[in-house]
Parts: structure tokens; C-alpha cells; sequence
């Protein structure tokens, strides 16, 4: 998940193969964030867009 944050071209690319090899119903989200909230992450998360070239 950080790798939305600092590197979103990379984190675009591992979910498309996720999406290819996997299906959009068996990736969870999960976090490792104990020590405060990840919500401004998971903002991150839905907002995102794969880039067209990825897709």
C-alpha cells in the first residue's frame, strides 16, 4: 500500500497483474499501520486510477 504514496506507476502496475492473475473479488485490503490511521491511505486507494497504458 505505501507504494501508492511514493511510487504510484509501480503500484499501478502490481495491481494490474494482481486484477490479471487474480480476480477484483480476491484481493483484501489490509493494513500495517498499528500505530495511527491509515484512513488518508485508503482515501488514497479509492481514488486511484490505473494509467491507460497499464489497463
Amino acid at each position: 500500500m505505501p507504494f501508492i504514496y511514493d511510487r504510484p506507476r509501480y503500484f499501478a502496475e502490481i495491481i494490474s497483474e494482481l486484477l490479471y492473475w487474480l480476480d477484483e473479488d480476491r484481493i483484501i485490503f489490509d493494513s500495517d499501520y498499528a500505530i495511527w490511521e491509515s484512513d488518508w491511505l485508503i482515501e488514497k486507494f479509492v481514488n486511484f486510477e490505473l494509467p491507460e497504458d497499464i489497463q
